[in-house]
């Protein structure tokens, strides 16, 4: 097999949550399905709808916007940038100038949430577990302006799998370091995950097979963008993809007697990952990702990739933290 024929993608396992994001400031939030806050100015019945472009209706509860631009008194509430243009309903960016068919409008945007001094729920410390007349910590919304907070993660086993020209191949990678910053409007920056100790399989009628002078480096994500999205169930699943241009990881396979050419090759596209229990506090939170939340693409021929990945992410600050669709 030649590296042409053999093209295997890497996914990041998660923007970690954001489980992700992008700058406050310079947010694009590019292509982004939100719900609006006054009702019937949207263009969509329903967020799956916003990806098909045969859905569009006049009166929807839905919107797709291309950036978040100021929050408007609350962590869940933003006036954002419409991504087609006259769809929105305001002709400022901070949503105080209505008019019809303009570039802005108001929408209800998934948040993160940290136990965090502040608030009235007096916990007595920043896990948000005991309550007391002296306690100084509540569950707070992360808001616009708030300095970013580091969070950090591992996983398990991760697995990439393509096929091309009738042939399957498998990347499986022991373990893997997450690191980024969470910030308002349920956005994270800078995500990097980095995999380790990677091995590359090929299936034939069903078996696997290790292929040991094929040596894979490990796998270092480009910088990752992430947002909090409103999930199938009952609360928000996280999508992550580059922060610039579209290159997701660059896989590179080499050794001497290996029978795959060592080009170095992109992985493109977005993943969508589950949050199990994104709506209850805790130190620590899971990230699952599965081939059903992907639209992973690999080198010039966009052929279709799927990962399966779960992690572990904690803010390095000890808080405990969650979020709200």
């Amino acid at each position: 097999m030649r590296s042409s024929q053999i093209r295997i993608l890497f996914v990041s396992l998660l923007a970690v949550f954001a489980v992700g994001a992008v700058t406050s400031g310079s947010a694009s939030a590019a292509g982004q399905c939100y719900k609006v806050i006054e009702a019937k100015t949207g263009r969509f019945e329903n967020w799956p709808r916003c990806w098909d472009g045969e859905s569009v209706i006049k009166e929807g509860e839905w919107i797709n916007t291309a950036k978040l631009e100021k929050e408007l008194g609350s962590p869940s509430e933003w006036c954002a940038k419409v991504e087609t243009a006259k769809t929105g309903n305001y002709e400022d960016n901070a949503c105080t100038k209505k008019a019809a068919e303009k570039e802005f409008i108001k929408v209800h945007v998934p948040t993160f949430w940290v136990c965090k001094e502040g608030g009235t729920e007096k916990y007595e410390e920043h896990l948000c577990t005991k309550k007391s007349e002296t306690g100084k910590w509540s569950y707070l919304g992360l808001k616009e302006g708030e300095a970013a907070l580091p969070f950090e993660g591992t996983s398990g086993v991760s697995k990439l799998e393509s096929t091309l020209g009738g042939l399957r191949a498998i990347i499986e990678c022991k373990k893997d370091k997450i690191t980024g910053e969470l910030e308002s409007g349920g956005r994270t920056k800078n995500v990097v995950i980095t995999y380790e100790e990677c091995k590359l399989f090929t299936v034939s009628k069903y078996v696997k097979t290790e292929q040991p002078k094929c040596i894979v480096a490990n796998i270092t994500t480009e910088k990752l963008n992430d947002y909090l999205i409103m999930g199938k169930g009952i609360g928000p699943e996280d999508e992550f993809e580059p922060a610039t241009g579209t290159t997701f990881a660059k896989i590179k396979i080499t050794g001497a007697e290996c029978s795959f050419a060592p080009a170095e090759e992109v992985v493109t596209g977005k993943q969508i990952c589950q949050l199990p229990e994104a709506t209850v506090g805790k130190v620590e939170h899971e990230i699952e990702c599965s081939p059903s939340g992907g639209s992973l693409k690999f080198g010039a021929a966009a052929v279709p990739a799927s990962y399966y990945g779960t992690a572990n992410v904690k803010l390095t600050n000890g808080w405990s933290w969650g979020a709200e669709p």
